[in-house]
């Protein structure tokens, strides 16, 4: 998991975790198997162009997990623990 969070911040995403906890309190890991760099896009919303796809001097964060801090489509899987047992037994 480590190796993977220093290609990313090698491929210019900032520090993303691979590990953390999410808002809704569920902890998990994401566990990416091939990633793309989004170079170029564009996007319009209600008629106003959105502009070109930047990076971020931090890393947004959701929950505990900091995510990427440029565009990348990531393809992959990830595991997430299951807060209460009697879930898992439905």
């Amino acid at each position: 998991m480590r190796a993977r969070e220093i290609a990313a911040a090698a491929l210019g995403m900032g520090s993303p975790r691979m590990s953390g906890a999410m808002p809704s309190g569920h902890f998990g890991t994401r566990m990416p198997e091939q990633m793309y760099l989004i170079t170029a896009a564009s996007a319009v919303l209600d008629g106003q162009d959105l502009g070109n796809p930047v990076r971020l001097a931090e890393n947004p964060v959701i929950g505990a997990v900091a995510v990427p801090a440029r565009g990348v489509l990531v393809i992959g899987g990830g595991r997430w623990r299951i807060r209460t047992p009697d879930v898992s037994a439905r």
